[in-house]
């Protein structure tokens, strides 16, 4: 069946009832989820990671509802997968962007094939719940630098400590050279895959991937 047959079909009026009510602008509701199940179809791999661009005032307006939002998206795009037979990597991840350039009332997309939300508790200084959006092959700096993706302010974690990256279908840590190394079991690693549930540490700074 086609995607967006499917779509008319199995979503519209799912669609039509959780966003209608949030959508005060020209923006139609059918019309972003249409773009959604469009960069789904049209991206080979799959993709798990949309940017959805909006005007400013259009981001503004649903503000309050994003949260909201977009994990009804989230949910959409994975029921569509599932109902189409597409297989993906990760569980959708949708992100809500404001860019000046776009026309009020109209949406872009932006896809990429494939990503994953890393969650980490910091178990160190002001103890913490982080969510990372780690596309695939991109790499993500761990580190005390203003420009890591994850900073931890302790003074035994290097400027550029370590280096995360998702890459074929499992979470790689690799150490950038750091002082104070990382450690996973107790034991000093230069390179590890992270698994679910388990305590790595960089320096004296513990964290849990959960």
């Amino acid at each position: 069946m086609n995607l967006f047959a499917a779509l008319e079909r199995g979503c519209a009026l799912f669609v039509e009832r959780s966003f209608a009510r949030i959508f005060p602008s020209s923006l139609e509701p059918v019309h972003v989820a249409r773009r959604l199940i469009s960069a789904l179809e049209a991206t080979s791999p799959p993709p798990t990671l949309y940017t959805v661009y909006l005007h400013p005032n259009d981001r503004e307006q649903l503000a309050d509802e994003l949260p909201d939002l977009q994990a009804a998206w989230q949910e959409m795009l994975a029921q569509m997968a599932e109902r189409l037979h597409v297989a993906l990597a990760s569980e959708p991840v949708v992100d809500v962007v404001a860019h000046p350039r776009v026309v009020r009332g109209t949406v872009e997309i932006a896809a990429l094939p494939g990503a994953v939300i890393v969650r980490l508790r910091v178990l160190c200084g002001s103890q913490r719940e982080v969510a990372l959006v780690v596309p695939e092959g991109q790499v993500l700096r761990v580190g005390r630098a203003a420009d890591s993706a994850l900073v931890l302010l302790d003074p035994s974690v290097s400027r550029h400590h370590a280096e995360i990256v998702w890459q074929d279908g499992s979470l790689h840590v690799r150490d950038v050279g750091s002082t104070n190394g990382i450690f996973i079991a107790k034991k000093r690693v230069q390179t590890a895959v992270l698994k679910i549930g388990e305590r790595i540490r960089f320096g004296a700074c513990e964290l849990v991937l959960e």
